[in-house]
């Protein structure tokens, strides 16, 4: 077992929090991610900023591109100064000077990463927050309902064993887990083989339509002309 990410929160807030699951170690770190659901209503205030976007507004978010990498280390490297003088004032005294160095730091990483990996979408109209549309999950193909019925007891079972690990909750947890994915992995695999001999016999009886699958989709147009560059 390694490091367990936790939650921070006011004995104000603690009733807002409905769920709180420690789940599995990924390959991708060595942190067991936590999965939290809070009691809050659709409006939602971030930084004193509304997030029920309208028509046309922008949104802002920031998404990993290993292309800027080297770039975006570089940056850090010529900003090093700035962030260790604000590291350097911190006044650890009170928690409102806690709080201003964090959110210093915060605004001076977020201006040296921002040129890199922020993006700003417009929102359309079928994806405003305000909208009483919510998204609804689809299952894959292939989860049948004895497989949601493993699912469910798989969380509850974790459920179990992040509120009370003993030896018996750990047991039951690997049993249920490897119940699950034993009859997902069959599943998947009858799928996948079905999909294998409809395809074999697409490309038998009517080779054009198998082929076109595979092509790639149509570049998009440049709204350039040639002439502008002359």
């Amino acid at each position: 077992m390694s490091v367990i990410d936790y939650l921070l929160a006011k004995p104000i807030n603690i009733e807002k929090v409905l769920k709180f699951i420690t789940s599995n170690f990924t390959t991708y770190s060595d942190h067991a991610p936590i999965h939290v659901q809070f009691k809050t209503d659709f409006t939602m205030q971030c930084n004193d900023i509304n997030s029920n976007l309208m028509d046309g507004e922008e949104s802002q978010f920031f998404k990993w591109n290993k292309e800027f990498r080297d770039l975006c280390y570089n940056a850090l490297l010529v900003n090093a100064d700035d962030l260790s003088l604000t590291i350097a004032n911190m006044d650890i005294a009170s928690q409102d000077g806690m709080d201003l160095c964090i959110n210093n730091f915060t605004q001076c990483l977020t201006n040296v990463t921002a040129p890199f990996f922020k993006q700003m979408p417009k929102v359309k109209a079928k994806l405003k927050r305000n909208s009483q549309n919510q998204r609804v999950n689809t299952d894959k193909p292939w989860f049948d309902q004895k497989c949601k019925e493993l699912y469910a007891n798989y969380c509850k079972k974790l459920h179990t064993f992040n509120g009370k690990k003993t030896f018996n909750s750990h047991i039951d947890l690997n049993s249920a887990k490897k119940a699950y994915k034993k009859y997902e992995c069959k599943l998947k695999r009858s799928y996948k083989r079905q999909e294998g001999y409809m395809l074999c016999k697409l490309k038998k009886d009517n080779p054009r339509k198998f082929y076109s699958l595979f092509r790639k989709n149509n570049q998009r147009k440049c709204d350039l002309n040639i002439t502008d560059f002359f």
